[in-house]
């Protein structure tokens, strides 16, 4: 009778082990209050994938200029980035990449005919940012 005491007592520890490995206590925010939660039920907040481009540009004296653009992908993890001329997704491709990590900062540069042009980075056919920059 003293093992079933024994395994009695090692399965209610078990037990408590187990609850306090999968309850967490989540802070008061917004105004709610705090509360407990299991682990697997919390909500996994995740944010919309946005990019912002910088462009420059430079007269090279040649009849030529040379454009600069940067651009930065915020929560877009495993997607497809591209950068084309024009205001849409589809057109001429100036460069593209694949994001790794959670913040990237790319760039790249082409030469090109003076000029005005808008440039369009997009995450699949998703736009996320058009800006234009002029070289004389």
């Amino acid at each position: 009778m003293g093992y079933k005491l024994w395994l009695t007592i090692a399965l209610v520890i078990i037990i408590i082990l187990f609850l306090a490995s999968v309850i967490e206590y989540i802070p008061s925010n917004n105004g709610e209050p705090g509360r407990l939660s299991i682990v697997w039920q919390k909500n996994v907040e995740t944010l919309p994938c946005t990019g912002e481009l910088t462009l420059t540009s430079q007269n090279t004296g040649d009849g030529k200029c040379m454009f600069k653009v940067e651009s930065v992908l915020k929560n877009c993890e495993k997607e497809r980035w591209y950068v084309f001329k024009g205001n849409e997704c589809d057109g001429t491709l100036i460069c593209d990449g694949d994001v790794l990590v959670k913040q990237p900062k790319w760039a790249c540069t082409w030469p090109d005919d003076p000029g005005t042009y808008t440039l369009t980075l997009c995450t699949g056919t998703d736009i996320k940012d058009s800006k234009s920059v002029t070289c004389y």
